[in-house]
């Protein structure tokens, strides 16, 4: 049509023309660019959506290790009173580094849920969050890294004192299922050591004592921060 219009000399029409192939290519352009930015924020709803259920989780990881910590934080103040205290029954003593070598006696660990994060970091696709939102999650997720190198440092710092005492009484190497089935000679040596460690085991309490408590505040702390950022990204 413009061709015809141009070889006809008629210029009004030949604007007419151009005016419309403009107006169509401008329209083009912008329902292209109105349809991928639909799909960004499609793209970007579903990561959210599926970092959710990595935040949920991670709370419900954090509710269970409040649990676990409490009730070892506990067993290793009975074993501190039952050690260093005056006035303790020896089987006060055998009973309270039994139950805490058995169920308490374990160095704090700290793991991470962030799967989505670590894909929408190494795609870039982080980018597709608002600057205020993203600045919350990867504000969060560095937290949660510091905490797990607390926690690293606090199991190391542990290790060579948890070596000494099972280097040197290897009778700490028990559970109760096992205990069950060793002699009556077997138990005598572990009350014998068990009495003999007052100081050791008073110790040992003491430094667990410590690294429970700040475990205890590291774990309410992720766990506040997590479904704090649940609640910004719902909202």
């Amino acid at each position: 049509r413009i061709t015809k219009h141009v070889k006809d000399q008629n210029w009004f029409a030949v604007g007419i023309d151009f005016f419309i192939v403009v107006v169509g290519v401008f329209i083009g352009i912008q329902v292209s660019n109105w349809n991928a930015d639909q799909q960004q924020s499609a793209l970007g709803k579903a990561y959210l959506s599926r970092m959710t259920d990595d935040l949920v989780a991670m709370e419900s990881y954090l509710d269970e290790k409040l649990s676990r910590s409490q009730a070892n934080l506990d067993l290793a103040k009975k074993l501190l009173q039952a050690a260093s205290a005056q006035g303790f029954q020896d089987d006060t003593l055998i009973a309270a580094t039994e139950d805490y070598f058995t169920d308490g006696w374990v160095t704090p660990q700290f793991t991470i849920i962030d799967a989505v994060y670590q894909d929408m970091s190494a795609t870039g696709n982080l980018n597709l969050l608002d600057d205020s939102l993203r600045q919350q999650i990867t504000t969060y997720y560095a937290r949660l890294d510091r905490v797990q190198e607390v926690m690293e440092v606090s199991r190391d710092w542990s290790l060579p004192i948890d070596s000494q005492i099972i280097l040197e009484h290897d009778v700490y190497r028990w559970n109760r299922d096992f205990f069950y089935l060793l002699s009556a000679d077997d138990e005598a040596l572990k009350q014998k050591t068990i009495l003999g460690a007052r100081k050791e085991l008073a110790r040992l309490a003491t430094l667990y004592i410590w690294i429970e408590r700040d475990s205890l505040s590291q774990f309410e702390d992720s766990l506040h921060a997590t479904r704090d950022l649940i609640v910004a990204i719902d909202g």
